[in-house]
């Protein structure tokens, strides 16, 4: 009997770790700009800034909406997002203006298809504690290919602006079983759990740098009870 029960109890073990795998191989990198990473990545402005390795360090490749209403813009190469459910896209941002308000930038991420047709956008506030900062945030995406990420700072003009230093897009693929908007502790659903996370992040009882960026869920920089009302909210809609 004891052997059976031990027998049992190592089955559950290994299913366990099988359907923790999946869920991490479930999140897959599907793109990346860095100062060694920018082929296909392409910077629309009216300086004449290129793409290369010196001008990402220094962070010139920043945007901004000018005066005259010219949008600098970074636009990611096509995706591949026939079975994807949504992309998460963390971004180091840093401040390269003196006179930068950083209550005033939002940074936009957008969806385009290869009309250029908008498929989703979301909007993250960048905070003004800091020089550079960790930035995320999560959208769904519709099943097809050719889909394009266009990166803009709309209330950013020429005094007030930051750069992108880096962007990842990780992806979530479909049938997965991952929840990605509010699964703050990567069990695969939203509930009562994820909600106690943001809390111990916000009593700084948890100061994992990743698990602050997931907790916050409104993507306004901060960690707060906003994120905890979202959270709520969304485990009463599911």
């Amino acid at each position: 009997m004891a052997s059976h029960f031990y027998m049992k109890k190592v089955v559950f073990v290994l299913l366990s770790l099988i359907w923790a795998t999946s869920l991490v191989n479930a999140q897959e990198q599907i793109a990346l700009f860095n100062a060694s990473n920018f082929d296909g990545w392409t910077f629309v402005n009216n300086a004449g800034i290129e793409l290369d390795r010196q001008s990402i360090n220094r962070g010139r490749i920043a945007l901004l909406t000018t005066v005259q209403g010219n949008v600098q813009k970074l636009v990611s190469p096509a995706l591949d997002c026939r079975q994807v459910d949504s992309l998460r896209v963390e971004v180091q941002y840093r401040i390269v203006s003196e006179s930068y308000k950083a209550s005033k930038v939002l940074l936009q991420i957008a969806v385009r298809d290869e009309e250029e047709n908008l498929k989703d956008s979301i909007q993250i506030k960048v905070p003004s504690d800091e020089l550079e900062h960790q930035l995320a945030g999560t959208l769904p995406v519709p099943h097809a290919n050719g889909l394009r990420l266009h990166f803009t700072a709309p209330y950013a003009d020429k005094d007030n602006c930051g750069a992108i230093i880096e962007a990842k897009v990780l992806a979530y693929k479909n049938g997965s079983g991952v929840v990605v908007v509010g699964d703050v502790d990567g069990d695969g659903k939203v509930d009562v759990s994820d909600v106690n996370v943001i809390i111990n992040v916000i009593l700084e009882q948890n100061t994992d740098p990743d698990t602050k960026l997931k907790a916050d869920l409104d993507g306004d920089g901060k960690v707060d009870v906003s994120d905890v009302n979202k959270a709520i909210n969304l485990i009463l809609e599911l």
